[in-house]
């Protein structure tokens, strides 16, 4: 059972910074922060400077309820009953980073914006009213799309907001990936970065019994056939695979979204992530991230993946992001790249159990159905 009990949130505004502090019910331990940013875009090399693009770092306390965020800036409804999820569980400080559009023209700088928003038990159907106003600060943007031969660079695609909507599923409690790593990746590290994080994680799960030295990036990239364009899309997670055979390690390849997804996570396994896309030349295009939790709405999903998002600077740039993903045509909508592909996502250590007691309705204790 579900307790749905409304909550609210009462903003005030701030002078001169990019920091923005709110106010809230008790639901929360403690007070929220949001914080804005507009973003200078790298894609496969090419620069786009102060773009339409912004990034919002929601900063809360976990709570045990799955409240909706709704944003409004500059009267656009930017993020849309998106649920928060407590990935670092309840009472944790923790962020979540939210990609939307400033609604300027590209090239154009931002300094300060008027927004509102929301915390509420249910979702809203429409924005919430302007309530303050904020400075904007400037941040950036990294990604190399991995290729099999390079390739043609990913133009960027224009902003949108963030969407979510009633949540049908969701794996209770959300913090089975609390103790996932999130480390900084180079020019086309996507795919061992992702892969270290995951050996290292099911290591410090007790999940596999490998030394230290094969957990890292560096030795991610020797099972994934890197290279300088990265690690090809259709044969990386056959190397990998053929590696974790000889050492006990047991993978899966899925190529659509599930609830069976949902529970490998609580089973606390782990589920690496490709989203990609051809260029005009035939060569494939992709980008990996790890997903440390989900929950399932009418027509889609909210998948929280982990990622570097600046691959330029090893000091800086990993988040925890909600993604949208669509049933309709399996595809993503992601920062810079708009919607790309889902192409398949690896799962090591599955546990097929998980997939019968699915088909039967079971994982009572891990997945609880909403009704709108």
């Amino acid at each position: 059972m579900v307790i749905r009990s409304r909550l609210s949130v009462a903003t005030k505004p701030t002078l001169g910074f990019a920091l923005l502090l709110v106010l809230h019910l008790p639901q929360f331990a403690g007070a929220e922060t949001l914080q804005f940013n507009q973003l200078d875009m790298k894609l496969d090399g090419v620069t786009y400077n102060s773009t339409e693009w912004g990034r919002v770092d929601v900063t809360f306390n976990g709570t045990a309820n799955l409240p909706y965020l709704n944003l409004n800036i500059n009267g656009s409804w930017q993020v849309q009953n998106v649920p928060l999820s407590s990935w670092r569980g309840v009472g944790q400080d923790q962020s979540l980073s939210f990609y939307v559009d400033l609604g300027t023209p590209r090239g154009t700088d931002v300094t300060s914006l008027n927004f509102g928003y929301s915390l509420t038990a249910d979702p809203l159907t429409s924005a919430p009213a302007i309530t303050g106003s904020a400075s904007v600060a400037k941040d950036s943007f990294v990604q190399y799309s991995d290729t099999d031969t390079g390739g043609v660079p990913t133009a960027l695609a224009p902003a949108g907001p963030s969407i979510g909507g009633p949540v049908t599923l969701e794996g209770v409690p959300h913090d089975h990936h609390v103790a996932f790593p999130n480390q900084e990746a180079d020019k086309n590290e996507c795919v061992p970065a992702a892969v270290s994080n995951s050996l290292q994680y099911l290591k410090a799960m007790g999940k596999i019994n490998v030394p230290n030295n094969q957990t890292t990036i560096e030795f991610a990239k020797t099972i994934t056939n890197w290279g300088p364009n990265g690690s090809p899309t259709d044969l990386w997670w056959k190397t990998k695979r053929d590696w974790g055979n000889a050492h006990g390690i047991t993978t899966q390849k899925v190529s659509v979204v599930t609830p069976w997804l949902l529970g490998q996570l609580q089973d606390k396994q782990d589920v690496e992530m490709i989203y990609g896309w051809t260029d005009a030349d035939g060569n494939k295009h992709s980008h990996a991230v790890a997903l440390i939790d989900m929950v399932e709405w009418s027509s889609g999903w909210t998948l929280y993946v982990a990622d570097d998002t600046d691959q330029d600077d090893r000091h800086r740039g990993c988040h925890v992001r909600p993604m949208e993903y669509l049933d309709r045509d399996f595809r993503m909508f992601a920062p810079g790249f708009g919607w790309r592909d889902f192409t398949y996502a690896v799962v090591e250590c599955p546990e097929p159990a998980t997939l019968s007691l699915l088909a039967l309705g079971g994982l009572s204790l891990m997945l609880r159905r909403r009704t709108p």
